[in-house]
């Protein structure tokens, strides 16, 4: 299922991604796909509080995974200074289970991810201050929709 929301503000986009981080069971795989500046860390960040974390997010772009602890784990990697398929997935290895929650930030750009089965966000700039989100919800996932 494709779900796709424009949200006029920060706080619409922290609405939308704390609604669905709220009816994450863990064990799912997130993508962020966006331009610099889209909103990946902003969306996250709602999604980090609907997993009723109350660990400050920040950006891993140097770091290259942070992990948040709430409802489950909750790892959020950025990849947009790694781009070697194989580092990659020994990272994601590492951090693969059926508890955690992972929201991969530049996934997009790794080969090995392509066409998974992850629920994939596309996030599209409008203007300073809006975007328009594609949600794109495997069939495993179906409880997403609810």
């Amino acid at each position: 299922m494709i779900i796709k929301v424009t949200c006029q503000s920060v706080e619409d986009t922290l609405l939308l991604a704390k609604t669905l981080g709220a009816k994450l069971r863990g064990g799912e795989i997130i993508q962020l796909i966006g331009d610099v500046g889209a909103g990946k860390t902003t969306f996250t960040t709602g999604l980090v509080e609907g997993l009723d974390s109350e660990d400050h997010v920040s950006s891993p772009t140097f770091t290259i995974c942070n992990t948040y602890e709430g409802r489950t784990t909750i790892h959020h990697c950025d990849f947009y200074r790694l781009q070697d398929d194989k580092l990659i997935e020994n990272e994601l290895a590492e951090l693969m289970d059926d508890e955690a929650v992972i929201i991969l930030e530049w996934a997009e750009n790794i080969f090995s991810l392509k066409d998974k089965d992850h629920i994939a966000v596309q996030i599209e700039t409008v203007d300073d201050n809006s975007r328009v989100f594609e949600i794109n919800i495997p069939g495993k996932y179906n409880y997403l929709n609810k």
